[in-house]
């Protein structure tokens, strides 16, 4: 089917964008002419906001006859929504996940899994990809090991390089984003009253890992209060300028946080830490396969993020990116022979014998993504992610504690009881209904996040919000 839009510009490229990415493998768009440099710039920001990162090219014309006009109008990103569902469903070209996609994952029959962000569910050919690699190493360790892991990994390095835009000589492999911040952290030659920045919202694991590396040598973390609920990006971004020290010798804070789901304005934060000439080390742990990201524009000293959340890796596949001036300071957890490769991502690569399938599988995860299409995959997410926090907030009577704009494929939610016991009633959940949530406690209270990927339907929300209003929360 090919569909020619019309209305203003940035009208058609939005519904472009959500046309291409709601339908059915197939549908050409034909968009007409670009926009100006400005309003294209707006539309990239306004679909990147909901996973799309916009395709610019423009198809052969179609002959008139297989043409199906669609009338976008003046129309919003949002607003064009709801039409552009209406049209595909009319057409039967809507592309179709939740039930559809659960065969993808080996996840339990009749399991409600809410809690996609906490360590992912990797799909059968990906873990299918991994045991093979295991049984490729077993027939030649040595040659495998010594001759053959280098090679791989480097070339692995160039392919997912190019997904994060980061030159690969700069791209190390660690086992989580957590290994990454800790290689980063204690190759740094602390001295007492040094001062290290963070944010509230930071991991738990990244705040001990700064409470080890501070409490050995003598230095001082400083905490830097950001919001929560909040209303916009600016508020984030005024927060965090206003808190910054004018000296520091690292800032380590989130590109997407756990507990509070906020996609942080990081962009803003880095150039803060800049012009105080404080380095930064960004925790992208949830990032990769969540949203389109240029790692390498950001302007980040060192970048984290996991592969085996959002991007589909098995466990234990992350990546640390290390620029290139920080190569002769930074060093990987464990130091081994210098077996394979050279330099800095020879020394990550080689820490001696252990398991390389994981990292090896990630290229058949990315074939995965990319067999459905990473625009229609991250778009799907981030307007069920909306969805179901919009059921969640009316089945409860809670405000959303931030706006649309600052979430991706993660939403942290108001309970109706903040006092409840998360540790119990996640418990209670998963023995008694086969549902898996996540009930973050923040600033002292209970909260719940919604994480949105391809297999979740709306009712395995409904599943939890039947329980917690009959018989949990009573």
């Amino acid at each position: 089917m090919d569909v020619v839009v019309s209305g203003t510009p940035g009208a058609r490229w939005r519904a472009a964008g959500w046309l291409s990415s709601r339908s059915v493998p197939g549908v050409r768009v034909h968009a007409g002419p670009m926009p100006n440099a400005a309003e294209r710039a707006q539309v990239e920001r306004e679909l990147r906001g909901v996973g799309i990162e916009p395709d610019w090219s423009v198809p052969p014309p179609a002959p008139p006859a297989e043409q199906v006009p669609f009338d976008a109008g003046s129309g919003s990103r949002d607003g064009l929504l709801a039409q552009v569902d209406t049209f595909l469903e009319q057409r039967g070209k809507a592309v179709r996940f939740g039930a559809a996609a659960r065969p993808w994952f080996v996840l339990e029959p009749g399991l409600a899994f809410l809690n996609h962000g906490s360590f992912g569910a990797t799909p059968r050919v990906v873990l299918e990809a991994r045991d093979a690699w295991t049984r490729r190493l077993e027939l030649d360790p040595v040659r495998f090991e010594v001759e053959e892991l280098s090679v791989l990994l480097r070339g692995l390095a160039g392919r997912v390089g190019k997904f994060l835009q980061v030159d690969p000589d700069e791209l190390m492999f660690v086992e989580n984003a957590s290994t990454g911040v800790s290689a980063v952290l204690r190759s740094l030659d602390l001295a007492a009253g040094d001062v290290m920045v963070t944010t509230s919202h930071r991991y738990h694991a990244v705040g001990r890992a700064l409470e080890h590396v501070a409490t050995r040598a003598g230095a001082r973390i400083h905490t830097i209060p950001l919001p929560f609920p909040v209303a916009s990006e600016a508020e984030l971004v005024d927060a965090f300028v206003k808190g910054l020290p004018d000296r520091a010798r690292l800032a380590v804070f989130d590109h997407v946080t756990s507990a509070t789901g906020l996609v942080l304005p990081v962009a803003a934060f880095v150039a803060a830490c800049r012009e105080r000439g404080i380095p930064t080390l960004v925790d992208g742990a949830h990032v990769p396969g969540m949203f389109p990201v240029d790692v390498g524009a950001l302007g980040a000293d060192f970048w984290t993020g996991n592969l085996h959340k959002w991007a589909f890796a098995p466990k234990g596949t992350a990546v640390l990116h290390v620029r290139r001036p920080w190569h002769a300071t930074i060093k990987p957890p464990t130091i081994s022979n210098a077996m394979i490769g050279t330099g800095l991502a020879g020394e990550f690569d080689y820490q001696g014998t252990r398991d390389p399938s994981g990292w090896l599988a990630a290229g058949a995860a990315l074939d995965f993504a990319e067999s459905i299409g990473w625009n229609r995959l991250r778009a799907h997410n981030h307007v069920l992610r909306a969805r179901l926090a919009a059921r969640w907030c009316a089945a409860f009577g809670v405000a959303p504690p931030a706006p649309d704009e600052l979430l991706g494929t993660l939403a942290t939610l108001p309970m109706p009881d903040p006092t409840v016991d998360a540790a119990a009633l996640n418990h209670h959940l998963r023995e008694e209904h086969a549902i898996q949530a996540m009930f973050p406690v923040f600033r002292g209270k209970t909260w719940f996040r919604v994480s949105a990927q391809l297999y979740v339907e709306e009712n395995d929300l409904d599943r939890l919000i039947a329980v917690l209003q009959k018989r949990v929360l009573r």
